[in-house]
């Protein structure tokens, strides 16, 4: 074997390793004993193996350099003893589990692979204080990122950060069982203190790398209740993860029971910039997943074996893409449990080691108490599974210290009852120089052409085919009907605004209500469109009631504005269960006021259509209503009438009616005196009050005009 160069320096007994030179000591004898025979061996002076001997000695700086073979080394300069290792000693991990070499506390080892030369799995590894422990055990039976060597000596890993599986054994050939690997790595890799913001705590995290290969995890991986991210190399399959034959667009519960890879999954090829090339993660920059199959990704496209590209025909790349799965084998019911304290829940019988696996230090517990449930932040657990730990309980509106919840009613570990897909926020603070925020833009440019007004059919292999670019598209991809595509929560100026450019402020082409809100009613400034044509143009005739909904459980019926086309295009303001005043106020006047003019309806029955009132408001003093039109025909009306009695005038002095007419003309504040006319006498024809008028069209000399003077039936009428 070659030789290889190392340095003795020799220190004042006082001085550590690493000395600054000040307390070097010259002319010290030296000599070196190899391991773990502790045999006296040849010094050098050179790689040829000039002038060897037994012993040297150190020069004027304290230090003499000599050359052995490489091995592991008890040195002693002065009589003075230490233990080192020399040049690259070649072992595998396997190889250092087996070896009886004598090593001593510090030295460092870095090996050449776990089983053989080149296996990806070489690591570095420090020999500790620990002795006296089982020989020759692996990390897999150890469960942590150590190793004992055939003398009994503990060994532990030196990591910088994360740690490969493979360093501690991993086998990764689909058959081996690596569960016990995965949770060495997991409690050998470097954790962070855990976080505590306020009165909440988190879990430790850690992270563990785990390079391609087919990997046989069988159960829970333990990891000592430390938070893993778990990043997978592109090639890195763990079968236990996924269902491969599964349905994309599937309801069913995938294969995670239990969930054997607790914690964050992530993989490393987390693309800045992608070039697509095919489906699925493939063509998806980013890709962020919430529970549900880590192995599926993204669901783009919607593959889910080659013959799916018959069911959809646009090919989609996407920059972001997220989802969240609500699954319940990542929650724990206990019902009912034995007891409760401040800060405990006593549990029936022990959690299964399993779940015990899943225990994180920051989860929240919920009780299943009906009416105002208790929640509590886990700090601590029995490892046994007994019980369960928390900061404290608080039920529903009530943050009050010492509470604790009644009876046995059980609990729910870990629950999930809202998931979102995507959750964006901006903050902005007082002392920011901020001007101006937006939750989310979108923003597109296409050069290619101006889009289609409508959908008419398109031919994707066709270039020029008609041409289609939404700002946001919303999809329901199951049958059952969500409350709304779309919620807006919080004050604001304006619900929606559309700015210049904008062709139609709103399009609606499905069935149903196009437009609820929840209010009593419409603000005044509920939905501006700067710009636009139209606020809504419907494209079917297809929008009806559903009569037999039930009003007060249904949201369609709580519509304070809705669009119908049963009958025609009409617009419907209110509620149809329960009584209010629906109005449109106009702003023309720019001032801030409730209104320059009102429309609004009172005093209906709710059972006869057409029985309520309608009120054109302009009565603020100096107010008119026009009727602008060639026309103005009332149709079907008994009478039009003022309000008030003697109040109110039909014309005025300089605003004259050119022609009126009326079958009959009644005058004065009180009675029911007319003018009318006909042909023949009114005697015996004409019933009216004393002191009506009668205009005979066929009469003569004193036969024209008749006044009624008595009787009070059609008799009474004389002619003048």
């Amino acid at each position: 074997m070659a030789l290889v160069p190392y340095t003795i320096t020799a220190l004042a007994e006082s001085d550590a390793v690493g000395t600054d030179g000040k307390n070097i000591v010259a002319g010290a004898t030296c000599s070196m004993y190899s391991q773990p025979l502790d045999t006296v061996v040849t010094l050098y002076d050179d790689a040829s193996g000039a002038n060897g001997s037994t012993s040297k000695v150190t020069g004027a700086n304290g230090q003499v350099v000599v050359y052995v073979e490489p091995g592991s080394y008890r040195v002693r300069v002065n009589a003075v003893d230490s233990y080192t290792l020399v040049g690259a000693e070649k072992q595998t991990t396997l190889e250092l589990i087996s070896s009886t070499n004598t090593y001593q506390t510090g030295d460092t080892i870095t090996t050449t692979g776990f089983a053989t030369a080149g296996d990806g799995g070489g690591a570095q590894w420090l020999a500790t204080a620990t002795t006296g422990q089982t020989p020759s055990q692996t990390p897999a039976q150890l469960g942590d990122a150590l190793l004992n060597d055939a003398n009994g000596v503990q060994w532990s890993l030196v990591s910088g950060g994360s740690v490969n599986v493979d360093t501690l054994g991993a086998v990764g050939d689909g058959i081996t069982d690596d569960t016990a690997v995965f949770t060495a790595a997991a409690k050998g890799s470097i954790s962070a203190k855990t976080l505590t913001q306020g009165r909440l705590v988190r879990s430790d995290s850690a992270s563990v790398y785990v390079p391609a290969g087919n990997y046989n995890i069988t159960s829970v991986v333990d990891t000592d209740g430390v938070q893993i991210r778990w990043i997978m190399a592109n090639g890195a399959v763990i079968p236990n993860l996924s269902v491969s034959d599964e349905p994309l667009d599937s309801d069913a519960t995938y294969d995670q029971n239990p969930a054997y890879l607790f914690g964050s999954i992530s993989y490393d090829d987390k693309r800045v910039f992608l070039r697509p090339c095919g489906s699925r993660d493939f063509n998806a920059g980013f890709t962020a997943q919430v529970s549900g199959n880590p192995q599926r990704g993204a669901e783009i496209t919607g593959f889910s074996d080659y013959t799916s590209v018959a069911n959809y025909a646009d090919r989609d790349a996407v920059g972001i893409y997220s989802d969240a799965y609500a699954d319940p084998n990542e929650q724990i019911l206990i019902d009912p449990v034995t007891s409760y304290t401040e800060t405990r829940v006593n549990l029936p019988a022990p959690l299964t080691s399993n779940q015990v696996a899943r225990l994180r230090v920051g989860m929240m517990l919920d009780t299943r108490h009906t009416g105002a449930k208790f929640t509590g932040t886990v700090t601590d657990w029995d490892d046994s599974g007994n019980w369960i730990d928390v900061e404290g309980w608080y039920a529903m509106g009530d943050t009050s210290d010492g509470q604790i919840p009644s009876g046995t009613t059980g609990i729910l570990i870990n629950p999930v009852t809202k998931v979102w897909g995507m959750n964006t926020q901006i903050k902005i603070p007082t002392t920011s120089y901020a001007h101006a925020g937006s939750g989310m833009e979108i923003g597109i440019s296409d050069w290619k052409a101006e889009s289609e007004q409508f959908e008419t059919g398109r031919d994707i292999a066709v270039d020029n085919s008609p041409h289609y670019v939404w700002g946001l598209h919303i999809t329901n991809f199951t049958s059952n009907k969500m409350q709304a595509h779309l919620v807006l929560d919080g004050p604001s100026w304006y619900a929606i605004q559309t700015n210049a450019n904008v062709s139609n402020g709103f399009r609606y082409r499905g069935g149903g209500s196009a437009l609820i809100t929840q209010n009593d009613s419409l603000t005044t400034r509920g939905r501006v469109l700067n710009s636009g044509r139209y606020f809504l143009e419907e494209q079917t005739a297809t929008v009806t009631a559903t009569p037999d909904e039930n009003p007060a459980n249904s949201f369609y019926w709580d519509t304070a504005l809705k669009f119908n086309t049963a009958s025609g295009p009409t617009m419907e303001l209110g509620r149809q269960y329960d009584a209010s005043t629906p109005m449109i106020n106009f702003h023309q006047s720019g001032g801030n006021i409730n209104y320059d003019t009102r429309i609004r309806t009172t005093n209906g029955d709710g059972s006869t259509d057409g029985n309520g009132f309608l009120w054109l408001e302009a009565d603020g003093g100096s107010g008119r209503v026009y009727l602008d039109a060639d026309d103005v025909i009332v149709n079907d009306a008994t009478r039009i009438r003022p309000a008030d009695n003697n109040a109110t005038k039909n014309g005025d002095t300089g605003n004259r009616w050119s022609e009126t007419y009326s079958v009959e003309l009644r005058v004065g504040t009180v009675g029911d005196v007319v003018w009318t006319n006909g042909t023949g006498s009114p005697e015996g024809v004409v019933s009216a009050p004393i002191g009506s008028m009668f205009t005979r069209r066929d009469g003569g000399s004193s036969t024209t005009l008749y006044i009624k003077e008595s009787g009070s039936g059609n008799t009474g009428w004389v002619a003048k």
